[in-house]
């Protein structure tokens, strides 16, 4: 009994010691606040907020969110820099608090910008030579990449049977003969689940989904025309096909890179936004904004 509470109690520190380290490591990667004014980390944590809850800004968006916030009417880059407290963040070394709180704000901005493009404005359009010109891919001459994730990685559905049963009802006489009742029914123990088939970079085109292995060089390419729907999770895109199975595409959250901040990949966002728009056939469109 003295021995179960000992290691009760050596667990239970151990638990509180990882959950105060674990506070610490969360305090330490956003020690960078600290280089923003007040408006300036108001302004981040209210950007924040737009990323987290799936919203978009324009490009140079940040700025006229700055004004409305606090009644200001910065105009330049330079200003605005300066009224957060950034200012010539580039020009500090690689890994500095300003240089992180910089590059911070910076990847915010152009990924609320990034989402806003993919959403409401004519998308980018690789042609065939631009295609094999950039990115060395083969495409149509009648298909533009709208586009381009790396860093994907691609699974597809399986289903094993592990196991092969019978049911029915038995009777046995003496040791020879042996009679069944009932009817007879197989079962088979099956499992399904998603098997990965290689991380690679993934290309969203007006006519295919082409996925292009950098690992084990598995290729895959699926037609628009195949897709009847996608399914989206908080890390990716399952797609349901017309024929074949459904393939799932993950995107990784984070690529962790020192001396960097800590923004998220918004792969995810970037895709069914692109994804929606050549499925719906407007791509080539400007739509108007909520």
């Amino acid at each position: 009994m003295n021995t179960v509470l000992v290691l009760f109690g050596l667990a239970a520190i151990c638990f509180i010691v990882l959950a105060i380290l674990s506070r610490f490591d969360k305090k330490k990667s956003k020690t960078f606040y600290s280089i923003y004014t007040a408006n300036g980390l108001l302004l981040v944590q209210k950007m924040e907020e737009l990323f987290e809850t799936n919203q978009t800004l324009p490009f140079l968006g940040y700025i006229k969110l700055y004004n409305e916030m606090f009644n200001t009417d910065i105009k330049t880059l330079d200003d605005f820099e300066s009224a957060t407290g950034i200012s010539n963040y580039v020009d500090e070394p690689e890994g500095t608090l300003k240089n992180i709180a910089g590059e911070y704000l910076s990847t915010l901005a152009h990924d609320l910008s990034q989402r806003h493009t993919n959403q409401y404005e004519k998308l980018r359009t690789d042609n065939e030579q631009e295609a094999m010109e950039k990115y060395g891919l083969n495409i149509h001459n009648d298909e533009y990449v709208h586009e381009r994730i790396t860093r994907v990685d691609w699974l597809e559905e399986k289903t094993v049977t592990s196991s092969v049963s019978y049911s029915g009802y038995r009777y046995r006489i003496g040791y020879k003969l042996s009679y069944t009742f009932g009817s007879l029914n197989l079962i088979r123990n099956t499992t399904e689940y998603f098997k990965p088939v290689d991380r690679a970079t993934l290309y969203v085109t007006n006519k295919r989904i082409i996925f292009t292995g950098t690992e084990k060089f598995e290729n895959r390419t699926i037609d628009l025309d195949n897709i009847l729907e996608f399914s989206i999770f908080k890390n990716g895109i399952l797609l349901g096909k017309a024929n074949g199975k459904k393939p799932l595409i993950i995107f990784s959250d984070y690529i962790e890179k020192p001396n960097r901040p800590p923004n998220k990949r918004d792969h995810l966002n970037r895709v069914t936004r692109v994804l929606e728009r050549v499925l719906r056939g407007n791509q080539f469109e400007e739509i108007l904004a909520d």
